[in-house]
């Protein structure tokens, strides 16, 4: 591959990053607050920010989250329980 190709195709892969979008996570611990999104990722209070319903709203273990990645994927965002 040429080296304008190849500046080209590493442009457009820096540029197109796929967006997460929101997910549903379960709620596995409470204080500490753990959120299980998939097998593999167990987010802890570091990765979580609650927002206020959430945060005052009724919570317990095993019930389903609402969250919205934020744009580097290092933190989610709780919005609300799933009913």
């Amino acid at each position: 591959m040429d080296p304008i190709t190849e500046l080209a195709k590493m442009f457009k892969e820096r540029d197109n990053k796929s967006y997460l979008g929101a997910q549903t996570g379960i709620i596995t611990r409470l204080y500490p607050l753990e959120v299980r999104l998939n097998e593999n990722i167990l987010l802890n209070s570091s990765h979580l920010k609650q927002s206020r319903t959430f945060s005052n709203g009724l919570k317990e273990i095993g019930y389903k989250v609402i969250l919205i990645p934020s744009g580097d994927m290092q933190q989610f965002y709780i919005i609300d329980v799933e009913v």
